[in-house]
This record gives C-alpha cells, sequence and structure tokens, in this order.
C-alpha cells in the first residue's frame, strides 16, 4: 500500500554556503523579473526572502512503497533490528513490473544535491507569475519532473539502508493522489518469507491456501530470519 513518507531536500542549512549558491542563479531570476515588470531591488523584503526561502527547497509528504536491498551475504541482525522480524523477499521480476528504483543518496552541499538545485530553482523561477492581486507567487507545475526526481532523494547518513521506493501520484499536478491504494503483490511475486518461530506453522497453513486460490505451482519458503540471505533454497 502506498503510505505518505516525508521528502525534504536542501542543499545546505548554512546560510552563508545557501547565499553563495543562490548567487549563481540571481541572472536568471533578474531576466525572469524584468519580463514581468518587476525589479529585484523593488520587491518588499518579506516578498524577497519567500522566493530565496522557496527557490530550491523541497519538503513534502510523498506517497511511496519503500523496499531494503539485501545484498547476498549481507548479515542481517542490524536490519532485523531496526524493521522487525517479519520481511517478504520479493523477485527482482516484481522489482521490474512496478518500476521500483533505487534511492539518491546525496551529500549537503555536494555537486549533486548543488546540481538539482539549480534546476529545481531554475524551473522554479521560470514558473514564477503575478496573481490577480498583484503578489509575485511560484508555479509549480514548471518542476513537476524535478519533483518527480526528489521523490527519489534522501541524505547521505541513510546510505546504510539501500533503499528501493515505488512512488506514487502526489495529486500536485492534477490527477488522484495515490496514498492508501494497494500495489498488486501476488504469492508467485515472493521468494521467501521470514517470520518468527512461532509463526511459521501459521504461515506456511496462509501459504498454502493462498497458493490453491492463486492456483501458484511454486509458493514461497517460510521460516525464520537467517543470519544472511546466501544458500536460501
Amino acid at each position: 500500500m502506498f503510505t505518505d513518507h516525508e521528502v525534504n531536500f536542501s542543499v545546505t542549512e548554512d546560510k552563508d554556503q545557501l547565499w553563495k549558491i543562490i548567487q549563481e542563479i540571481l541572472p536568471i531570476l533578474h531576466y525572469k523579473l524584468a519580463t514581468l515588470g518587476l525589479k529585484l531591488e523593488s520587491l518588499p523584503e518579506d516578498r524577497k526572502q519567500t522566493i530565496f526561502a522557496g527557490l530550491g527547497r523541497v519538503k513534502s509528504k510523498i506517497p511511496m512503497v519503500c523496499l531494503t536491498e539485501i545484498p547476498p551475504g549481507k548479515i542481517l541482525s542490524n536490519h532485523r533490528m531496526q524493521f522487525g522480524s517479519y520481511a517478504l523477499v520479493l523477485k527482482p521480476s516484481w522489482v521490474s513490473s512496478n518500476e521500483a528504483d533505487r534511492v539518491i543518496y546525496i551529500g549537503q552541499n555536494s555537486p549533486t544535491s548543488r546540481a538539482i538545485f539549480r534546476c529545481l530553482a531554475t524551473m522554479n523561477i521560470l514558473g514564477l507569475n503575478i496573481d490577480k492581486n498583484g503578489l509575485l507567487l511560484f508555479d509549480m507545475r514548471t518542476n513537476k519532473e524535478v519533483f518527480s526526481l526528489i521523490s527519489y532523494y534522501e541524505t547521505r547518513e541513510n546510505v546504510t539502508e539501500a533503499e528501493w521506493r515505488v512512488c506514487g501520484e502526489t495529486g500536485y499536478f492534477g490527477g488522484t493522489r495515490s496514498t492508501g491504494t494497494t500495489v498488486p503483490l501476488g504469492l508467485d511475486d515472493i521468494d521467501h518469507i521470514f517470520v518468527p518461530a512461532c509463526d511459521i506453522e501459521q504461515t506456511k497453513k496462509l501459504v498454502e491456501n493462498l497458493a490453491n486460490a492463486q492456483s501458484v505451482s511454486v509458493s514461497p519458503s517460510v521460516g525464520e530470519f537467517p543470519q544472511a540471505l546466501e544458500g536460501l533454497t
């Protein structure tokens, strides 16, 4: 099921570094304001601060399904402590057919984070418009594709998770928000099911019943969490 997860992209939390990065896109901002008959210097201070704060920052809840990549041989004790004693090992075919992609882990004020900031800022600037009340506003539709990219962003501090995501529709740019909707998952999409020892027999019976109902010839194995994923059959 798609559930909401917060994505918070900021190129840097250091104000001096941020202002230095903003300087790179100021010529584009001056140009866009000129096409609207405005000058940056003539804007009210609060409006300038709002524009600078929103140029290249994204903070939003994105509907997604999150997965963790576990390479063969990786010791699973830490993973089990963090995520619990229940897990499904999905087949690569399911990951591919549902267009999951690996999360991009990016450091603050890194070449990649600065490039993303410039993309976001440029698209935001190009979407600046004046509303009927004469207020200068962003038009978020101009950065739809960059916003989709940010859905796969995570800070470098969390790189040990090796996360993959299936991201749904936000509804921000039209369409229906995906939160709460399910992603198809059949028994034949699963390689292994890990449960605590006390739940093994009950889970095996459940798998058997589902296999009969879904006409699945090869069912996933059921067992306790192994030390590593090597040698599973």
